[in-house]
């Protein structure tokens, strides 16, 4: 639960839960190993195994608590779902981590044929599984809260986790040789960089040799205020190496502010598109700026 409150996301995930509490359950558990607690809504936080045996039905999120959904499954016959949002391998596989990677296929194949059902956020994902039946459910945005109009602009925007698999840093070195984007436009801040994680510490250090205020680093933030930051932003890049059906794009293009992708994630939406080098990344920013 700390690294969800550290993230920004208890608001959201509480909201979430307390979604499926009202149509599914009078009790809800959120089950994560050592803690205890209560999130509010009719949700008990648990680290115990034995409240799993309440449950007529287990939700799973993580790959690495899959052998818990097990153990219930054998102990007391609970069925089990397991939300693949993204693939853990492929994430693994581009930081070049096998080790990682053949633990996160094997602990799949152990669900494979386990799960009851498997969710899955695109086609991809979901052909994966060969023996659990799998249905495609992409992630939505709520149209309600990310709507209304476009402020100032405030340059370029990143939203998510600051990890090494998002390749965030490959976002930092092609604004920072592009601060003619500030003096040109009259803008105090080229990049705004919102969320947090293992790689921030690391991405100051690389911005402050070029000691650019240009960059600003925001933390996390909660949900319901991204609507106001994103209708600032001239454009919102996400420059991560994998992803599945991630969700901060979307919100960006349901408030009309462009997006800037690698090619490989969401083909299909209507975006900025480029190959995954620093060089192609800046020039597609730069077409924003120069329409």
């Amino acid at each position: 639960m700390a690294d969800v409150e550290a993230a920004g996301q208890m608001k959201r995930l509480v909201h979430e839960m307390s979604v499926y509490r009202k149509a599914f359950a009078q009790q809800l558990y959120y089950w994560t190993r050592g803690a205890t607690g209560h999130a509010g809504s009719g949700i008990d936080v648990t680290g115990r195994f034995s409240d799993l045996g309440r449950c007529d039905l287990l939700r799973v999120m993580n790959l690495r608590d899959i052998p818990t959904a097990m153990a219930a499954k054998s102990r007391w016959g609970i069925p089990w779902v397991l939300h693949f949002g993204y693939d853990p391998a492929d994430v693994a596989d581009a930081l070049h981590r096998p080790v990682r990677a053949l633990i996160s296929r094997v602990y799949r194949r152990m669900a494979d044929g386990n799960a009851d059902l498997v969710i899955a956020t695109t086609e991809r994902l979901a052909g994966l599984w060969k023996r659990s039946r799998a249905t495609v459910v992409p992630n939505g945005v709520d149209v309600t809260l990310f709507a209304g109009d476009r402020g100032p602009n405030a340059g370029v925007i990143y939203v998510g986790r600051l990890s090494r698999e998002k390749r965030v840093a490959d976002l930092v070195d092609a604004v920072l040789p592009t601060g003619w984007m500030r003096w040109a436009l009259g803008m105090d801040q080229v990049l705004v960089i919102v969320g947090d994680g293992p790689e921030r510490s690391r991405l100051e250090r690389r911005v402050a040799p070029a000691a650019d205020p240009a960059v600003i680093f925001r933390g996390a933030r909660p949900h319901d205020s991204l609507p106001g930051l994103l209708a600032s932003a001239n454009c919102f890049v996400l420059p991560s190496a994998t992803e599945g059906c991630p969700k901060a794009p979307l919100e960006a293009m349901a408030m009309g502010v462009p997006v800037i992708m690698r090619r490989s994630i969401l083909p299909a939406a209507p975006a900025i598109r480029y190959d995954g080098s620093v060089q192609q990344l800046a020039e597609a920013i730069e077409s924003v700026f120069t329409i």
